[in-house]
């Protein structure tokens, strides 16, 4: 009611305690590929975001049921900014920096008065950010170290400081794409996602 909230108790395992008597590489396989086709329905199908994808917040079971708790932070996404986001990804998959610099001004995040980016770099970006979605073969999360080479390329962002200011809308997208990225990479998981995302590109495209 107005003034009542009640709860329903759904209980889970903490990514912590996700072990491999309970769960085989299959099911944390299954856990994963649940994990990114419900990150990219929000994205995509709902522009609805779960915006604090932290591990707290999650739970899992032995059948490869996902628990989401915690909708403090759902954030609605503009329709223009979500049709932005999906023709930038698909430009940098298919290597069109000049398309891409044009997507990323639609989308808000590049500064359209300043000069254009020297495609140089986004192709460094784009072939780090890639790499889970380039191959047909399983892509070991557990072993990714995007994290890492994003990190060692941080001190070329100061190059173009004055050309990006990304909305709050895409912080909130990339804060999710990274949580679920750090929980794929705890839980594990050995799965190739580049089908999946380039059938949400084409179903999604304008």
């Amino acid at each position: 009611t107005r003034h009542v909230m009640t709860l329903e108790l759904e209980e889970g395992d903490h990514v912590g305690d996700i072990t491999p008597e309970r769960y085989d590489q299959d099911t944390i396989n299954l856990i994963g590929h649940r994990i990114f086709t419900a990150m990219a329905d929000q994205l995509f199908r709902f522009q609805c975001i779960h915006g604090d994808p932290h591990a707290g917040n999650f739970a899992y079971r032995p059948d490869g049921t996902i628990v989401m708790y915690d909708f403090g932070c759902v954030k609605k996404l503009k329709p223009e900014i979500v049709r932005a986001y999906r023709n930038a990804v698909t430009a940098a998959l298919e290597q069109d920096y000049k398309a891409l610099d044009q997507y990323l001004i639609d989308l808000g995040a590049r500064v359209e008065s300043q000069p254009a980016i020297d495609e140089a770099y986004y192709a460094m970006w784009r072939d780090i950010l890639v790499v889970p979605f380039e191959s047909e073969q399983p892509y070991d999360f557990g072993e990714a170290r995007l994290h890492k080479d994003v990190a060692a390329k941080t001190s070329t962002v100061f190059k173009y400081l004055d050309s990006f200011k990304p909305p709050v809308e895409s912080i909130f997208i990339d804060r999710m794409i990274a949580g679920h990225y750090w929980m794929l990479k705890r839980l594990g998981v050995q799965a190739a996602f580049g089908n999946e995302l380039r059938a949400y590109l084409a179903e999604f495209a304008d």
